[in-house]
């Protein structure tokens, strides 16, 4: 404690130099000191307990690093930097860093980082943490957590992903520390190398030290503040804006200066405390006896907006003075601040002489405002007016207006008044191609007010020849524009020493140029009013529809007799309406797209048709001339209407004629009375290829086919020449000499007269129709997808097989076969991928047979092979085992490798049966056989085959007696810890007590899924075994989970969670101590489905197995989706895994697989010493089987839940 103590004191004296350190700091001291003792006590403490292990020690002996680290300055900056330098050895990792808080109102921070040698650096200098949503609520969870937040693979950090990857980052650690009198820090450790797993052990160190790290902090942050407070007041003083002083309140005279005030004034520090208030003052300011009543005022602050003060060479400058009062021991003192206002001063003044201006050049607007500007002689009257009005109001020697052109190439002068009456007759235009610069300027600017014209930009072109010649210095031009057309400039220039124009000026000039526009306008106004009146008399006389109408509103301004007259509606209705409310079809967009060539003059007139809408809501087709018009001020379009509801009748006849001729399908030639070919439409070229430039002149024997002889003809003729009408089926020949039918209807056209002048074929294609015959007889005993007889040929196929068996004296051999689990391959892969597996079942299937045999698909995965004309039932067998040889062949489907077995069943006839229909089903019986078999084999029909048909039908019906009579009983078989011989799960098994003995499951429980009674069945087992646990946990024996078996079909219901729910609730059993066992094909039918309801399980806390792993077709994508617990070796992998080297490669990589996913493996079916040796070796974690216990009643099971078991010696077996 001395040291720290003496540490702490020699540091405050150097912050106050030779002055003896303020008593109000002692206490200050004393706490520091007693903070440092605390923890050194602390720290001593843990030292002394050597008894703990090597670990605990070596937790201690970081601490006690870190600690001397800590405390060997009183620099917070120096200590944050050699405490994480320390923090790389005492984890062993490649990146240490810390954030701490450099601006305290934002999310700012100050980064030190330190790293191993060829480690880059993460954090860049000056951290802006960017909040979005995300990264907000990772920050808030972080500082309210107070506990380090590890994120590696298996937790990935929710930030920027792109600076992880290139900072190296693979797993980090994090955690805040809040020391005293700071925001939050944020301390963190990165492995960028090696993806390190952080320990416990780890954790809890580094929250230790988090802890350490903080208190230091505090105590070294609150040493900075006292360090800091005196230097605070001080930079106050000397830095600012304002010039500040202090002096004695009564005496006026200066005590300190800073050195603002210094460079103010001009004096040094030395002259300046040798003066008084009155020696920096100018005679200006009022006697010292008025000064000083300031002083009386019972106020302590003062402040003089205008006080003139005075510099040691003598000027004179005016200032902003503040004074306040305070009292410094016992004695009362004031400090001044003052601020040179020169600047402010002299605008004040710029802005009276502004206004002074300002009220000028009003008078003059408002003057010229007031002429009279009724008709054009008015206008010259105006423009003469300005120009002499401009020069007087500016004070300038002349000012001009210059107007264009009609074409936009040229200025020419209007008017100029100069003060001396000079000609400018020389300088009379002004060209566009001789001035470019000054005319884009005039496009882009209200004025051009060119200060230094010689050698403004826009102004510079003048410089050789106007600007010289007449000494003009300034220019200010205003542009007169008119609506969006520039008419002309109004020039002001100024002679002699350039000139600043000043803004009231330039508006005063733009303003002058707005009253001449306004003239002009309100001339060419007067004038168009005159010329639309000659001109709307004209248009009354018209007979067709006249509309006037606004350019930019489309309001109607006028419309002659015949509008009304053609629409029914009344001249003040109409003329209240827009353009576009007549119109029917034609919308503003589409309006304005059509009126854009005129509005920019790239055309003279817009033709288009629209339909117009009558006073009584009828409409007629209407063409409309459209033509723009510009009034000058005023600008309209001028519409004529003419009403073409005839002419659109006549088109609509004629079109509706081509159009039937053209777009028909079907062909159309027309022939005069000798044949000869006049006309053909495109569907004739399409379906014959001829051209109509290789038709006409020739006859319709072009197409002649040669199939029909000269009797068909005859009557052909007969029928045309009587009838005057032919139809039927022909065969033609296209012009690549291809035969075709077409179907042919052909008549003859009459004159008024009645005399036939021409022919009329129409004919089509009738190709494909034909094909469709073909293909619908084809469809109607053919499977479509292998293209293979159908059921209703192999009916067909099977009895003409039997009937020559019967005249023969042969066999006919029938072979059934299903392909296994093949619905698992349309869940998990699609249909496209089940009809790829059935046509290269059907392909595999063809090579296994005779041309005289027949292949049949009668549905979904299953095939029949008729084999007739055998002579001894082995040559069946023999093609069936051909077949299953075929199909364990790899199935190579798009990029899919499947292996695909078969379940084949046989029958002969007439051994087997003497009638079709019953040799199909004994074929069928036998099939199935082969797949309670096992699959993948075939079987050949036998007797008992029947009888074990109908004793699974009897079993069927005592099903659904078994669960009123309760004959269903509960055995537990119990899962073992590998590691420790404890019992930590029971497997419920659910035998029958049949009434001719009893049944175990593999037997029945398939049965009950056939015939839906699993769902009450299992509903029952799922209360029966959670009341059977809890029973055990309240007598006090340990608490297991139970697994029980979930099949499709359950995990399928809709009502799934609330069956659970209901149970658990009902049986007061903790969902901890439920596990629910789903076999593979459950998980991977309907993903998101089964992932959404085994999430919900796990939030209710129900533990979640996989049964039977590695039998199905998982996939590893989706099993990393699915929150699961276990999985369960399946016992045929357990069963040979001593002694086949497949096998235990398997089981070693399910193990190795749930591992590195953080799940239980469980093996089932252990049954030997080396079994239990190899799971052992390979770290499985939980194993069941008859080594350890068959499944036993619940009243055996009391003396195991509580046993440790040997793994040298299983239990005794139980009863079963």
């Amino acid at each position: 404690m001395k040291n720290i103590h003496r540490l702490l004191k020699r540091q405050l004296k150097q912050l106050f130099g030779t002055n003896p350190v303020p008593k109000k700091y002692n206490r200050l001291l004393e706490a520091v000191s007693k903070s440092y003792q605390a923890f050194e006590e602390d720290r001593i403490d843990l030292t002394k307990k050597e008894s703990r292990p090597t670990e605990s020690y070596n937790h201690l002996n970081h601490i006690n690093r870190l600690s001397k680290v800590l405390n060997q300055t009183l620099d917070f900056r120096d200590s944050v930097q050699k405490g994480i330098e320390e923090l790389l050895s005492v984890f062993n990792c490649d990146r240490v860093w810390i954030i701490y808080p450099w601006q305290s109102k934002s999310l700012s921070y100050q980064p030190v980082e330190r790293t191993k040698p060829g480690i880059p650096k993460s954090i860049s200098k000056n951290l802006k943490l960017v909040m979005d949503y995300s990264s907000e609520v990772f920050l808030k969870s972080l500082l309210e957590s107070g506990n380090p937040i590890v994120f590696d693979s298996h937790n990935p950090f929710p930030g920027d992903l792109k600076r992880q990857k290139e900072s190296k980052i693979l797993s980090q650690m994090l955690i805040t520390i809040t020391p005293k009198l700071s925001q939050p820090w944020i301390l963190g450790l990165h492995q960028c190398n090696l993806g390190k797993v952080w320990t416990q052990r780890d954790m809890e160190l580094f929250k230790e030290i988090s802890c350490l790290i903080a208190d230091a902090l505090s105590n070294l942050l609150l040493f900075e503040n006292l360090r800091n407070s005196e230097g605070k007041y001080r930079s106050l003083f000397e830095s600012g804006a304002y010039s500040k002083m202090i002096f004695d309140s009564k005496t006026f005279q200066f005590e300190e200066v800073n050195p603002s005030a210094l460079k103010l004034l001009g004096y040094s520090k030395e002259e300046y405390l040798k003066l008084g208030f009155w020696d920096i003052a100018s005679e200006k300011v009022k006697t010292r006896l008025e000064f000083k009543k300031l002083f009386k005022v019972k106020s302590d602050k003062y402040h003089l907006p205008l006080l003139y003060l005075k510099k040691k060479d003598g000027t004179i400058f005016p200032a902003d003075f503040y004074a306040s009062c305070f009292d410094s021991k016992g004695q009362t003192k004031t400090i001044g601040a003052v601020r040179d206002i020169t600047d402010q001063v002299k605008a004040d003044q710029a802005i009276r002489d502004s206004e002074k201006r300002l009220r000028k050049l009003n008078n003059v607007l408002l003057e010229m405002a007031n002429l009279d500007m009724r008709d054009c002689e008015s206008v010259q009257k105006m423009i003469m007016k300005t120009t002499e009005a401009s020069a007087r109001a500016l004070g300038i020697q002349q000012a001009s207006i210059w107007l264009f052109n009609e074409e936009k190439t040229s200025l020419h002068l209007s008017q100029m008044y100069h003060q001396d009456k000079k000609d400018r007759s020389e300088e009379l235009e002004l060209k566009t191609d001789t001035y470019p610069i000054y005319f884009d300027a005039l496009n882009h600017y209200r004025t051009i007010a060119a200060h230094d014209a010689p050698n403004d930009p826009r102004t510079k072109e003048f410089a050789s020849n106007y600007l010289s010649t007449y000494n003009i210095s300034s220019m200010l031009d205003a542009v007169i524009r008119s609506g969006n057309q520039i008419k002309g400039v109004l020039c002001c220039e100024h002679v002699g020493e350039k000139r600043h124009w000043a803004l009231e000026e330039q508006n005063f000039a733009s303003s002058m140029a707005d009253l001449v526009a306004l003239s002009m306008e309100t001339c060419e106004r007067n004038k168009a009013v005159k010329e639309k009146s000659q001109f709307l008399r004209i248009l009354e006389a018209s007979l067709n529809e006249i509309y006037i109408f606004h350019v930019d509103t489309f309001s109607i301004q006028y419309v002659n007799f015949g509008v009304m007259s053609n629409t029914g509606y009344s001249k003040s209705r109409i003329e209240s309406m827009t353009f576009l409310e007549i119109q029917s079809e034609l919308k503003e967009r589409k309006f304005r797209r059509l009126i854009k060539p005129l509005v920019e003059m790239k055309q003279d007139k817009v033709v288009f048709q629209s339909g117009h809408i009558r006073a009584d809501g009828s409409v007629y087709p209407v063409e409309i001339y459209l033509q723009y018009m510009d009034q000058g001020i005023e600008k309209v379009f001028v519409a004529a209407v003419l009403d073409i509801t005839l002419r659109k009748q006549a088109e609509e006849k004629l079109r509706l004629a081509s159009s039937v001729f053209d777009s028909t399908l079907e062909a159309i030639m027309i022939t005069d009375v000798s044949g000869i070919i006049q006309s053909v439409n495109p569907a004739f070229t399409a379906i014959t290829g001829f051209q109509p430039e290789e038709a006409y002149g020739r006859t319709p024997r072009i197409l002649k086919s040669g199939r029909h002889d000269l009797k068909f003809y005859k009557s052909f003729w007969k029928s045309i020449i009587h009838d005057h009408h032919w139809q039927g089926e022909i065969w033609n020949r296209r012009k690549n000499q291809e035969i075709y039918p077409s179907w042919l209807n052909i008549s003859a056209i009459k004159n008024d007269e009645g005399k036939v002048t021409r022919f009329v074929s129409v004919f089509s294609d009738i190709t494909k129709i034909k094909q469709s015959e073909e293909q619908l007889n084809f469809l109607a005993y053919h499977d479509s997808l292998t293209g293979l007889p159908n059921r209703l040929l192999f009916q067909d196929r099977l009895h003409q097989a039997i009937s020559y068996a019967d005249r023969h004296n042969q066999l006919v051999g029938l072979i059934f076969l299903d392909l296994d689990r093949f619905k698992l391959i349309n869940d998990t892969l699609g249909h496209d991928i089940g009809d790829l597996v059935l046509q290269e079942v059907t392909e595999r299937l063809k090579c296994c047979i005779r041309e005289s045999d027949t292949i049949a698909r009668l549905g979904g995965d299953e095939f029949t092979i008729i084999l007739p004309n055998v002579r001894h039932e082995k040559n069946v067998s023999k093609v069936a085992k051909e077949t299953l040889e075929r199909m364990a062949r790899v199935f190579t489907l798009e990029g899919h490798e499947l292996f695909v077995s078969a379940s084949i069943g046989i029958s002969i006839y007439p051994q087997d049966s003497a009638d079709q229909e019953t040799l199909i089903k004994n074929a069928d019986l036998a099939m199935y056989h082969a797949k309670d078999q096992g699959r993948n084999n075939y079987q050949s029909y036998n007797d008992t085959m029947t009888k074990t048909s109908v004793h699974k039908l009897e079993l069927g019906t005592s099903l659904r007696q078994a669960l009123k009579k309760d004959e269903f009983v509960l055995y537990y078989q119990p899962q073992i810890d590998l590691s420790t011989g404890q019992v930590m799960a029971m497997e419920v098994l659910t035998y029958w007590n049949h009434q001719d003995g009893q049944i175990p499951p593999g037997d029945f429980i398939p049965l009950t899924e056939e015939t839906s009674l699993i769902l009450p069945i299992s509903e029952w087992i799922l209360e029966k075994a959670c009341i059977q646990n809890k029973a055990w946990q309240d007598k006090g024996l340990r608490h297991v989970s139970i697994a029980i078996n979930l099949s499709v079909i359950q995990f399928q219901q809709e009502n799934l969670l609330e069956v659970i729910d209901t149970t658990l609730e009902k049986t007061g059993l903790d969902p901890h101590f439920l596990e629910l066992e789903i076999t593979e094909s459950v998980l991977i039918q309907k993903m998101e489905k089964t992932i959404f309801l085994l999430e919900e399980l796990k939030k209710r806390g129900v533990q979640i197995a996989i049964n039977d792993f590695g039998m199905g077709y998982s996939s590893f994508n989706y099993l990393k989706r699915l929150p699961i617990d276990k999985l369960k070796i399946d016992r045929s992998f357990i069963e040979h895994v001593a002694s086949d080297q497949d096998e235990a490669a398997i089981t070693k990589a399910i193990i190795s697989l749930g591992h590195d996913m953080n799940l239980q493996v469980v093996a089932v079916g252990l049954e030997t010493r080396e079994q239990m040796d190899f799971l052992s070796q390979y770290s499985c974690d939980r194993a069941q089987g008859y080594y350890f216990s068959r499944p036993l009643l619940p009243d055996q099971l009391i003396d195991i839940l509580d046993r440790q078991f040997s793994f040298h010696e299983g239990l005794k077996k139980s009863p079963l």
